[in-house]
């Protein structure tokens, strides 16, 4: 691979949270503003400068640049399909989950929503990667269980299966064993 590809060793070091919050903020707010010209000259310009951040600063850790730069990328694809080649409003919505009327549009109009209204559907918009619960989502996704359908199942089986993921790279990192090593090299 051509070395210049690569970013510099002697980058600055400053946390990720520098660069991918500012990015998800701005790409979640900007669908609050008006669709087309405003929406795009007040946040083209900035969305670009954090992008051309990603390789110009680093965490200090290659594992989180990774994650970074992959975040941000598929935020950036999101904001170029839904701001610069289409029109959210216009072309996505939300469908039906369950019930007799499940995969049906819902009867939700993203341009005539109040200002709380249109940032929870802009966040889940730009949240939900996969596109569950929208009409474009990603095909061959199962359909999620009535019981992880509520809100309240849905965090405490994702809370608890955290905390199981959580207690075991503890134990792994703490044990004394060939894993440790492993694990702790790979950043």
């Amino acid at each position: 691979m051509d070395p210049k590809w690569f970013p510099l060793a002697d980058r600055p070091v400053r946390a990720s949270s520098f660069i991918l919050i500012p990015f998800m903020l701005i790409c979640t707010t900007s669908y609050l503003l008006p669709p087309s010209g405003p929406r795009v000259l007040f946040t083209l310009l900035p969305l670009l400068y954090l992008l051309l951040q990603v390789r110009r600063t680093t965490s200090g850790i290659r594992s989180e640049d990774y994650l970074v730069a992959i975040n941000i990328f598929q935020f950036f694809h999101r904001y170029l399909a839904s701001v610069l080649f289409s029109t959210a409003e216009d072309e996505v919505y939300r469908v039906v989950i369950s019930g007799e009327k499940k995969g049906m549009k819902e009867p939700e109009d993203a341009r005539t929503m109040d200002l709380w209204s249109k940032l929870k559907w802009s966040a889940h918009f730009c949240f939900s990667i996969r596109g569950i619960g929208w009409n474009w989502r990603v095909k061959n996704v199962d359909d999620v269980p009535e019981k992880l359908q509520f809100k309240r199942s849905f965090c405490m089986i994702g809370t608890s299966t955290l905390a199981k993921a959580d207690f075991a790279m503890k134990a792994v990192h703490d044990s004394p064993t060939p894993w440790r090593t492993a694990l702790l090299h790979c950043g």
